[in-house]
């Protein structure tokens, strides 16, 4: 009798040991995946896979002058931005309304979102997703006005609803590159095939803007570079200028979402923007504007802290100059800076 507990207990803790060890090493095994499919993706899509892929595709579609031919003193090449010659315009950018980024609530929002592909992200890529409101764009208006030869339409829409878009479009990218294919792409072939598909703005997804910041020393400049994070859900890792960041409406708390819709229509959504994500990258303001935002009677109250007014000040007198410029990027985001 006595051996046979023995050995019921012998049994049930050799049980235990051997399920803590395979849990153990199914967690190892499940960590290495993850941690590999991430350098993977580092690989492609901050290096110069992305780049030569693109390259190599529009290529093929006899495309190549749909892309953005940067030239410099010294060199010139093509980038991989779809654009049109009269969509390469800069003007200075200031606090004022202006019509280049129209907001339209009225236009219906997509509202598909793929729940397995936010499950992958979270579980299987370790990045950080908030289903907070954004904005994307619907449509392109091309204008005959030398100042402004286009409008940029949109409406906000919850980040999940657009970002189903952007991820399909990406994870499509991811695949084909490994491949080393450069057809049978149904996303890009129909949506970002050439500029003129690109100008409808059919597959509605994020806008966002890129910013240089320039820093003049006694013969040249230096510019800002940052190394995103790997828990970001746009080029992780990736070395990036800085700020780059998503457009979003003036949001606050639900309770002032009324007082504060209004915003979208009378301010300038642009620098709206950028000033925020400046403060937020540069000076760690994240969480003390996202706190904070609910208390405020104005969502325009971080103009007010002691950096942004600097930064402005500065624009204001014509030391700091600040311009912005325009460009589709057709890769990810539709690209405003």
């Amino acid at each position: 009798m006595l051996t046979w507990w023995l050995t019921l207990l012998l049994g049930a803790i050799l049980g235990h040991v051997v399920s803590k060890f395979l849990t153990k090493i199914t967690e190892y095994i499940s960590e290495a995946r993850i941690k590999r499919e991430k350098q993977k993706r580092k690989i492609y899509f901050s290096g110069s896979a992305l780049y030569d892929w693109l390259l190599e595709y529009y290529s093929r579609q006899c495309k190549i002058e749909d892309l953005y031919k940067c030239k410099t003193e010294r060199l010139e090449m093509r980038l991989p931005f779809l654009t049109k010659k009269e969509w390469l315009f800069e003007y200075p950018l200031t606090e004022s309304l202006d019509d280049f980024i129209c907001f339209n609530e009225e236009h219906p929002k997509p509202i598909e979102i793929d729940e397995k592909l936010f499950k992958y992200r979270r579980k299987k890529l370790g990045q950080r997703l908030f289903d907070n409101p954004t904005l994307y764009l619907f449509n392109i208006e091309e204008m005959l006005c030398e100042k402004l030869p286009l409008k940029l339409h949109v409406n906000e829409c919850s980040f999940f609803a657009a970002f189903t878009k952007l991820g399909h479009l990406e994870e499509e990218t991811y695949h084909a590159i490994r491949a080393r294919r450069y057809t049978r792409l149904p996303i890009r072939d129909k949506f970002y095939s050439n500029i003129n598909v690109v100008s409808k703005a059919e597959y509605c997804t994020n806008i966002a803007g890129a910013c240089i910041l320039a820093l003049k020393t006694e013969n040249s400049y230096d510019i800002l570079i940052a190394t995103r994070s790997e828990a970001v859900i746009a080029f992780p890792g990736a070395k990036a200028v800085v700020p780059m960041f998503g457009l979003v409406p003036v949001v606050s708390d639900e309770a002032f979402r009324p007082e504060f819709n209004k915003f979208n229509f009378e301010i300038n959504l642009l620098y709206y923007n950028f000033l925020k994500e400046y403060l937020e990258e540069l000076f760690n303001y994240e969480d003390i504007i996202e706190n904070m935002n609910a208390r405020q009677s104005t969502p325009l109250w971080f103009y007010d802290l002691d950096e942004a007014k600097t930064l402005r000040e500065g624009i204001e007198s014509g030391k700091i100059s600040f311009r912005a410029s325009r460009k589709i990027d057709f890769y990810s985001f539709h690209c405003v800076g």
